[in-house]
């Protein structure tokens, strides 16, 4: 990983590179059709303190591949919905599963930047509702909700859950 200046766009080369290794040391091939997650500090990740996440596409041993990244989400200027803060789940557990759904969902339906679904201002389908209340997500029949940020919907606007 990178351990040049932070600024606000990661370094894909320094992704691909991390993926490809981790995929040779397992002696696996790539899947254009997977979602590679790369975890690690702002300074790694080369992000800014505020930058919560970002996906892009590379190419990983000469196949284009799906990259969401996720720098640490303690100490960040990430902030939450603020319905969030009475959830079960540590500080730690909903600040993390935010960007990273957030992330998923996006690269699920535009994986090779500006080719998927995107809104008349370029948003991606997380983009418009970053600001609105959280829709609770029951993981199982008997588990507690899950509260994450919405998702765009044509039809319902804002109030869509992610998964």
């Amino acid at each position: 990983m990178s351990t040049s200046t932070p600024g606000v766009e990661p370094n894909l080369d320094s992704l691909t590179a991390e993926i490809t290794r981790v995929l040779g040391r397992e002696h696996l091939a790539p899947d254009p059709n997977g979602i590679y997650l790369v975890f690690g500090s702002h300074r790694q990740l080369g992000y800014e303190p505020s930058f919560c996440g970002r996906h892009l596409s590379g190419m990983v041993q000469n196949v284009r591949v799906a990259v969401a990244s996720i720098p640490e989400v303690i100490g960040n200027d990430c902030s939450l919905p603020s319905d969030v803060s009475s959830s079960q789940y540590s500080y730690w557990t909903r600040s993390a599963a935010e960007p990273i759904v957030h992330e998923i969902v996006e690269a699920l339906t535009d994986p090779l930047i500006g080719r998927g679904w995107v809104d008349a201002d370029q948003r991606e389908i997380g983009d418009p509702c970053e600001q609105g209340p959280a829709v609770e997500v029951k993981l199982n029949s008997s588990g507690p909700p899950w509260p994450l940020g919405p998702i765009w919907s044509n039809g319902s606007g804002c109030a869509v859950a992610p998964i």
